[in-house]
């Protein structure tokens, strides 16, 4: 006779509700986070890219104007311009840093520059900062707070009153040259761009000795327009250069021009800034 014996039953546990809704939770929370991350870590990449572009373009627009001004060439007569630098625009983007308690305020400007080259022809080049706007390219350059770095240049073998035709012609009616393909592109969202002039001992040139060196009154404080005739050269020119990242140029085009000045005073810590010393090598020494 077989005897059955029953085993007891185990209970097997599971998780509850409350536990699983706790699992849950927790699972979304790290996700979100991880989700985070990624965002803050693509934002930080994308911002990376942008930022090497606006390097490399301003490594690249500083080598070119570097090669154009090596080489400037003395006019050797009073009545031709061999290098003109002068203000066109005090710009509405100030940033502001301070100095043994004292506040100081450095204004943005936009210049423009005509210079002469010589090899086997002369040629005569020049850089100025026109609105990006093809329809206000000709308005008033009181009003233009950033813009695009345009080149003009031209050659001519024929010296006789040719480069004050040709500084002339360089600061006419931007639309018209733009027009003649006189003006090529060169860079976007300059919102500085300023000339220095030094002397052999390394002193900046602030003092006009005429014949040679004409300077304009200051139009506004520390800034005016300089130009060397016959033999003077400046022993060294430098060059500062504004670029505006690419994002907030977009967003300065989409406000209107009366708040545009508003905006751009806050936007000091999104433009970069290149500086560069050129020695001349035709310069008096």
């Amino acid at each position: 006779m077989n005897i059955l014996i029953s085993k007891p039953i185990r209970r097997v546990s599971g998780l509850t509700l409350v536990e699983m809704m706790v699992a849950t939770t927790l699972l979304v929370v790290m996700m979100l986070g991880l989700t985070a991350m990624f965002n803050q870590t693509q934002r930080a990449f994308r911002s990376g890219l942008k930022q090497v572009d606006v390097f490399e373009g301003g490594r690249a627009v500083m080598d070119l104007l570097a090669r154009d001004m090596e080489q400037l060439t003395a006019s050797k007569t009073v009545n031709d311009a061999s290098l003109y630098g002068g203000l066109e625009s005090p710009t509405s983007l100030a940033t502001y840093f301070t100095v043994a308690g004292n506040s100081y305020s450095n204004l943005n400007v936009l210049y423009s520059t005509f210079l002469l080259n010589h090899s086997s022809d002369w040629s005569a080049i020049g850089y100025r900062v026109l609105d990006s706007d093809t329809n206000k390219v000709d308005s008033n350059f009181n009003n233009l707070s950033f813009g695009t770095l345009y080149r003009f240049s031209t050659n001519f073998s024929d010296f006789s009153n040719i480069p004050n035709e040709q500084l002339n012609f360089f600061y006419g009616t931007p639309s018209q040259l733009i027009a003649r393909k006189s003006l090529s592109r060169v860079a976007d969202g300059i919102v500085h761009f300023r000339l220095h002039f030094y002397d052999t001992a390394g002193n900046q040139i602030t003092n006009a000795n005429p014949p040679s060196i004409l300077m304009n009154a200051e139009l506004i404080p520390g800034e005016r327009r300089t130009a060397f005739y016959n033999e003077a050269l400046p022993a060294m020119v430098e060059i500062e250069l504004g670029i505006l990242e690419p994002q907030t140029i977009e967003q300065a085009r989409s406000i209107p021009d009366a708040n545009r000045a508003a905006f751009l005073e806050k936007q000091a810590g999104k433009v970069h800034i290149f500086r560069q010393q050129i020695p001349i090598r035709n310069a008096p020494r």
